[in-house]
């Protein structure tokens, strides 16, 4: 199921240049593909989920479509707070 949600990031990429994956270790060959084809909309991010969901706000604010995929199932706690965080800033800025 992985392995076909990596595929159809990889597809939707080609198809929509707004599209970008931000990722965290995802393991050897994953995404292979979209790396060498689009290498400048590729981010890996690492095993640090928060940086990874501000990193994908931050892309989202400026007119990309992320597509972020933690690696952790545990990457619900600071994420969230992340997220939590950057929509009062949102609603701030934007109010």
């Amino acid at each position: 199921m992985r392995g076909a949600c990596m595929e159809m990031v990889h597809e939707l990429a080609r198809r929509d240049p707004r599209v970008v994956y931000v990722g965290s270790d995802l393991g050897a060959g994953t995404l292979d593909a979209m790396k060498e084809e689009i290498p400048e909309r590729f981010f890996m991010e690492g095993v640090a989920e928060a940086n990874l969901i501000g990193m994908a706000a931050g892309l989202a604010m400026e007119g990309s479509f992320p597509m972020c995929i933690p690696s952790l199932p545990s990457s619900r706690g600071a994420p969230s707070n992340r997220w939590r965080w950057i929509c009062a800033c949102m609603i701030c800025r934007c109010g």
